[in-house]
């Protein structure tokens, strides 16, 4: 099928990471037991204790073990952390000439999306974490278009026509589609990446679209394309969406 053969062309997701999102879904997995899964793997306990001392959490003293790390995040906040670590090197790291120049500017939008989804989920009833998630991995079509790209093109640019970009983006939301769907994601995951900004989407899929836009606003603003103090930014953000507009910026010490 289109989504098996798309999600061929993605590295699998670790192991370590569903057994962690299942147990953390499961209320009679203990803290304790967390803790020795994320023992396991050296990277997730480095990632782990650097997001506890992130900014973001900004604990009243430096947080140097995995217990105190956990219990600082939470679990919703843990599995926001153990989605970002496994998607990571499956959107960033590429190596073809298209896909390696795209891939680490589609991360850093993919990971404001999700950001920006999940904070405003409430708002709409959507459950958050699934919000996360559809933010991470609603752009993993883009990178296998890309591979694609890299596959069959020759030229040293690629063409820009309205036309083109369209059909390109169209494909790419297909594809991050099967592959969420080939990776056992909610189908409600899926859909709300399918759904893309159509006027009857799911809460998901409007919450999703809005994570989007203002993902790409803050990166367009923070690359100097867009002034600050454009017209385009306060018609746009209003006084809702400034909050979380605001916490898209990119937090010092937390860049990948």
């Amino acid at each position: 099928t289109r989504g098996t053969s798309s999600a061929e062309l993605v590295p699998r997701v670790p192991s370590v990471i569903p057994e962690l999102l299942r147990s953390l879904r499961d209320d009679s997995v203990s803290g304790a037991d967390i803790a020795r899964m994320v023992a396991q793997d050296v990277v997730l306990v480095g990632e782990v204790i650097r997001e506890a001392n992130s900014s973001w959490y900004r604990p009243p003293a430096p947080v140097r073990t995995i217990q105190g790390a956990l219990i600082l995040l939470g679990r919703n906040g843990l599995r926001m952390l153990l989605a970002r670590v496994a998607f990571r090197p499956i959107i960033s790291t590429q190596t073809g000439r298209f896909a390696s120049q795209v891939a680490p500017q589609i991360w850093r939008q993919s990971e404001k999306c999700a950001l920006a989804a999940s904070t405003l989920a409430p708002t709409t009833g959507a459950d958050p974490f699934e919000a996360y998630l559809a933010g991470l991995v609603q752009n993993v079509g883009l990178v296998v278009v890309f591979r694609l790209i890299d596959q069959v093109c020759d030229g040293k640019a690629l063409p820009a026509s309205n036309s083109v970009v369209g059909v390109l983006f169209a494909l790419a939301r297909r594809m991050a589609y099967g592959i969420a769907l080939h990776w056992d994601f909610p189908e409600t995951v899926a859909g709300a990446i399918l759904e893309g900004s159509r006027l009857d989407s799911s809460a998901l899929g409007q919450v999703l679209a809005q994570g989007d836009r203002l993902a790409k606003l803050r990166l367009l603003v923070d690359a100097g394309a867009v002034q600050p103090e454009h017209p385009l930014v306060g018609a746009i953000l209003g006084t809702r969406l400034r909050p979380c507009y605001d916490q898209l910026a990119d937090q010092p010490g937390t860049e990948d």
